[in-house]
């Protein structure tokens, strides 16, 4: 009886060894160009004629060349998010006489990864792939050529303005007191008082404002960005002072309006730092509500 069922409990037995590591064999474990984010400490992105270094300084990021400027989180954050999802799959060839068909050597773009403990990784950037989606890049501690999602390299900047912060103000609708802006012959000040806001023009009368009025226009007061840099962050000898705007809040601050008449452009000072603005913008900031 034992005999009978013996050889068919074998097979079954075999089958189930041959079968079972097939089934619970593991992945291939996926690497990619960032494992965690917050352990990045240091990017540097040469793009053409341009290399860029993003630094992270007491937990803030800064450009650190080629000038010293705040950086614009939220473009470093997507870059990041981007680099984590970039992963090393795709093998092409480990042949180097094929790197200039990809695009791949030693002096074109590249980026360069450095994290808290000290370890730092280069990664040449090639050509674009079949699809405009897609990137050959290597490892410059490697010979293998990989093909790989470009959305990082679509978060690339794209000059040494890019990932600048175009931040001129930011604050909390809520603890703005007074703003006082002068353009041109128009003057007027929006002050805060006990129940409401008022209008007070260059004779002293108050004029009552609508509530919605006044929110709208210290949502645009209380977050100002710019819409570009200048040359050197210098003013150009053209353009003119005709406005300016104080605004007291936890502190006092003033925004100084220039214009030149010729290039039809508009630079906003704080301080001694210029930044351009749009037409548009500047009528937000200087209306009459």
């Amino acid at each position: 009886m034992i005999k009978r069922y013996a050889l068919p409990i074998i097979a079954i037995i075999l089958m189930a060894l041959y079968f079972i590591p097939m089934l619970i064999e593991s992945k291939p474990s996926r690497t990619v160009i960032i494992s965690r984010k917050e352990d990045v400490k240091e990017i540097k992105i040469k793009k053409g004629d341009n290399l860029i270094r993003l630094l992270r300084r007491n937990g803030s990021w800064r450009i650190a060349a080629p000038e010293d400027w705040p950086a614009d989180s939220e473009k470093v954050e997507a870059l990041l998010n981007a680099l984590k999802e970039t992963v090393l799959e795709n093998a092409i060839t480990d042949n180097k006489s094929r790197y200039n068909e990809f695009g791949i050597n030693g002096n074109g773009d590249y980026l360069e990864i450095s994290t808290k403990n000290g370890q730092s990784r280069r990664f040449l950037l090639g050509k674009r792939g079949p699809r405009y989606s897609l990137i050959y890049i290597r490892p410059d501690d490697e010979a293998t050529v990989y093909l790989v999602n470009a959305k990082f390299a679509d978060r690339l900047p794209s000059g040494k303005y890019a990932f600048r912060d175009r931040t001129i103000l930011s604050l909390e609708p809520s603890t703005i007191e007074k703003v006082q802006w002068k353009y041109g012959d128009e003057s007027y000040s929006y002050i805060k008082r006990e129940k409401e806001w008022v209008r007070v023009d260059t004779e002293g009368r108050e004029t009552p404002l609508a509530d919605d009025a006044i929110k709208d226009y210290l949502e645009d007061i209380s977050s100002i960005r710019a819409s570009g840099f200048l040359d050197n962050d210098r003013l150009p000898e053209s353009a003119d002072h005709v406005g300016k705007i104080i605004i007291k809040a936890d502190e006092e601050i003033v925004l100084n309006l220039y214009e030149d008449k010729k290039k039809k452009e508009y630079y906003l000072l704080r301080g001694d730092m210029p930044y351009r603005i749009s037409k548009f913008l500047k009528d937000r900031l200087f209306k009459r509500i």
